[in-house]
């Protein structure tokens, strides 16, 4: 099977909106969501099914981390944070921001073309082209110029179709209620700010600003102390508490351990085999 466009980047960077913008382009995020998503295809790997064509669009898009990983926070926040999350205090929510703060930190094109890595980023887009195939690097922070970059890579008139829109989402109040009063530590500000790809996707004095907007928003980690949490008990058996709690199935070995710190505990949820 071919596909003119096939857009393949980290989950909460505009891939919603490039899908929807090419029609019949295939939206993917990595090798498990390929199969989930097209069980018809019988590749065996993202990197397989872009080597099967002969001319295609591979689309990438990079997000500032900090926004990227609110962003990630609150699609997946009944998972994180329970159904009541509407209710829950912004600081609690805030402080489980600062113990995974690393969540969307993937760009999975990069991880199969390396060359794309050290590909400068110099203005408005990278563009590759190898064997056919055409790799397209996009910043998120553009996407109001998305309309007019792609419409120049493809030289044909392009509407952007915006999709997946947090305005739309059940959580947006308490999504814009929290960006306006988040805080960051230190160790977050440091991890962000010096990312390699931050570095690479940020000119000198983009990087400047960014790093004088959010330094303004670090606070030390006794900022928390009032924020309850308990610590994971001796006999905690992880897969008791996943089994135990069926609305808990699809969180990993991480995000259970957090919930039953913040969450689990006040809730009184069983963490014990054969209970």
């Amino acid at each position: 099977m071919l596909f003119n466009v096939i857009v393949f980047c980290g989950a909460k960077c505009g891939s919603m909106t490039l899908n929807k913008t090419f029609e019949h382009s295939l939206h993917i995020h990595n090798n498990i969501t390929m199969k989930l998503n097209y069980p018809e295809l019988k590749f065996q790997s993202v990197e397989e099914l872009i080597l099967s064509q002969n001319v295609c669009y591979v689309i990438d898009s990079y997000r500032d981390l900090i926004e990227r990983s609110i962003s990630s926070l609150f699609q997946n926040i009944q998972e994180h944070i329970g159904e009541d999350y509407a209710n829950i205090d912004n600081k609690l929510i805030n402080l489980f921001l600062s113990k995974v703060y690393d969540l969307e930190n993937y760009h999975p094109l990069d991880e199969i073309y390396p060359i794309l890595k050290d590909i400068p980023f110099e203005s408005k887009y990278i563009i590759h082209k190898e064997k056919g195939k055409t790799f397209i690097k996009l910043r998120f922070k553009d996407i109001e110029h998305w309309a007019e970059y792609l419409s120049e890579i493809f030289n044909t008139p392009i509407t952007l179709i915006a999709e997946n829109l947090t305005d739309n989402k059940e959580y947006a109040d308490k999504y814009r209620e929290f960006k306006k009063n988040v805080k960051i530590t230190q160790e977050m500000f440091d991890f962000y700010t010096t990312h390699p790809l931050f570095i690479k996707y940020n000119s000198q004095s983009e990087q400047e600003e960014y790093k004088h907007y959010w330094s303004e928003k670090i606070v030390t980690n006794d900022y928390f102390n009032d924020v309850e949490f308990t610590r994971i008990p001796n006999d905690f058996n992880i897969d008791a508490y996943k089994n135990n709690n069926e609305d808990l199935n699809e969180m990993n070995e991480f995000e259970l351990k957090y919930h039953y710190q913040f969450y689990g505990y006040k809730e009184k949820r069983n963490y014990l085999a054969n209970v």
